[in-house]
């Protein structure tokens, strides 16, 4: 089909450079470089609370700067609840809030 053809000749070329390269940077990742590049801090991840059956726990918690609370994330894994922490905490940080 011509349009397989086309999209093969000049967008494949472009999909094979960009996935090459990591674009995207996850929540963490950026917080860390914004807290380093402001406070000259690197972040740090506490679990302050879990709750709910094993099966569908609820994490929340809380990244500091020192002994500072930045800010606070919920999950339903530790990960997602740091992901979000990251995410309110940058805002902080970049005076978003």
């Amino acid at each position: 089909m011509p349009a397989f053809k086309f999209l093969d000749k000049f967008l494949q070329p472009s999909i094979l450079e960009l996935s090459s390269k990591e674009v995207y940077k996850d929540p963490k990742s950026i917080f860390q470089e914004v807290a380093q590049a402001k406070r000259g801090v690197t972040p740090k991840y506490k679990t302050l609370s879990e709750s709910g059956p094993d099966h569908q726990k609820v994490f929340k918690v809380g990244v500091f700067l020192d002994d500072q609370l930045i800010a606070q994330g919920r999950g339903n894994s530790k990960q997602k609840a740091q992901e979000a922490a990251s995410i309110k905490a940058t805002k902080i940080l970049n005076n978003l809030v």
